[in-house]
């Protein structure tokens, strides 16, 4: 079926090594053994999402979280192919807000050796909190365990963590104990973040070379669409004011924070002009426009080698 692979980090020298990071070499083998002549441009997907005219074996690009170490390390590879990819942007970030989610997934690979040694101090730092005696039956549960099943790039000790993270904490907690850690180990969002992430110019610049910029939500929550209606839209349209202030056109496509969402997020997307959507997984297949199947690039090299 057609399909939308996804992207996140990538490593070099300015940028160290995140779980599941590509490198230059690493990425182009990836279009190598894609494909190049399979890769459409953003557009002329949109074109064909909206005339039905994809083929089983299209694919395109598609990069989340407006991380730094893409332009850097991406697309010049993207250049070297002449390929154009989805950029889904969430917008928190451009306006002066250090993102704990994204700061919290460095400060777990850059301060641990294994993302095994991170979950273990994170439960022994939740021992103390309030919130323990939920948390300490969550580790053992079939449904901790089961969590995100969908995700084959998961492990269960990752589940498990997810689980945890978005089901049984809220926010504020899940942050203010990462935070004492970070604290604890000398870790500083604030001098991280400009090494993390893209700035308006690199956005201007992308859409100018003919990138196609989406829409990402505010603040990228982990579970935005168990979220109220209204908070949906307080998130999408923050986020549609930054890339219209910026970029001087409307978003016409999304990708959905960690792949949640549900109705009253697509009957939002439509009252905002979106035309497309995708999902962090293969769903039905249906082809909905709003609800395009997307595979992380590890499942999707998994696929080709069968």
């Amino acid at each position: 079926m057609p399909m939308g692979i996804m992207f996140h980090h990538f490593v070099d020298s300015r940028h160290p090594y995140i779980q599941g990071s590509l490198s230059s070499a690493d990425f182009e083998q990836v279009i190598n053994n894609i494909g190049r002549e399979r890769i459409l441009d953003p557009n002329t997907w949109i074109d064909r999402t909206l005339a039905g005219t994809l083929k089983k074996n299209d694919v395109c690009l598609t990069f989340d979280d407006a991380l730094l170490s893409q332009a850097e390390v991406a697309l010049p590879v993207l250049d070297k192919y002449n390929i154009k990819a989805f950029f889904f942007v969430y917008s928190a970030i451009f306006e002066g807000h250090v993102d704990h989610f994204e700061m919290i997934r460095y400060f777990r690979n850059i301060s641990f050796e294994t993302p095994h040694d991170f979950y273990e101090a994170f439960y022994d730092a939740m021992k103390s909190a309030p919130v323990w005696g939920k948390v300490a039956p969550a580790l053992t549960s079939d449904a901790a365990s089961n969590y995100l099943a969908a995700y084959g790039f998961y492990t269960r000790e990752d589940r498990i963590f997810r689980y945890v993270r978005d089901m049984v904490l809220d926010r504020d907690t899940y942050y203010s104990v990462c935070e004492a850690m970070m604290k604890a180990r000398g870790f500083d969002m604030q001098s991280m973040a400009m090494k993390v992430w893209l700035n308006d110019a690199w956005l201007k610049r992308l859409e100018a070379e003919g990138h196609v910029i989406g829409l990402h939500s505010t603040s990228h929550p982990t579970n935005l669409g168990k979220w109220t209606r209204e908070q949906q839209v307080q998130e999408y349209s923050n986020n549609q004011r930054h890339l219209i202030n910026v970029l001087g056109k409307t978003p016409v496509s999304v990708s959905y924070p960690c792949g949640c969402y549900d109705e009253v997020t697509l009957d939002i997307m439509r009252e905002m002009g979106v035309k497309v959507g995708f999902r962090s997984d293969e769903g039905d297949g249906s082809g909905s426009p709003l609800e395009q199947s997307r595979l992380d690039y590890t499942l999707y090299m998994k696929r080709l080698a069968v």
